[in-house]
């Protein structure tokens, strides 16, 4: 069955508004995502303008600035998860940093609970960014293992290279996939 769908997808591939075509194997066509550019991960790694969003075909969706009246500013919040209750949820808090409003929802309230960590005092957008900023840049070095037991038939270190996300000045250890392996193992 599967081959007959890829001869099906392959012999009458979907073509979008721009003459695009889509056989199988293809990216998922973006005239029929469910979402705009910007409200996908691709905007975090890819950044676009909306002209320039558009212009390569993807759709666009302008934010809707709320107005919230602000009812707690985040130094206001107490550290301890204890000290909060449901009343919390009614409350329209200030971001620390960028200002924002945002509320809690019962589900993250439940969360913070169970997992006895404080209120968040930052606005997602605010807390994303600084999640983005954490990861490894899409960008490879060429490195060597730092393994430095006997392996691969040497007596002190490991001399595979390897390219990796992990730069040269970072302070991780990078082991090539065969150290690794036996280290984990």
């Amino acid at each position: 069955m599967i081959e007959k769908i890829k001869k099906h997808m392959n012999d009458m591939p979907y073509i979008d508004a721009r003459g695009r075509v889509y056989k199988y194997g293809e990216f998922f066509p973006t005239e029929i995502s469910l979402f705009a550019y910007n409200e996908t991960f691709a905007q975090s790694y890819f950044p676009m303008t909306k002209d320039e969003a558009i212009t390569k075909g993807f759709k666009w969706k302008d934010r809707v600035e709320n107005v919230y009246t602000i009812t707690k500013k985040a130094s206001e919040l107490p550290d301890n998860i204890d000290d909060i209750d449901d009343s919390i949820l009614k409350e329209v808090i200030e971001c620390e940093i960028s200002k924002k409003a945002f509320r809690i929802t019962i589900s993250e309230l439940q969360f913070y609970k169970m997992m006895r960590i404080p209120i968040p005092r930052l606005h997602s957008d605010e807390r994303h960014k600084r999640r983005l900023e954490k990861q490894n840049p899409l960008h490879f070095w060429q490195r060597k293992c730092m393994c430095d037991k006997s392996e691969h038939g040497h007596e002190n270190k490991c001399l595979n290279e390897f390219k990796t996300s992990y730069a040269p000045d970072r302070p991780e250890i990078v082991y090539c996939e065969s150290c690794y392996q036996k280290e984990v193992i």
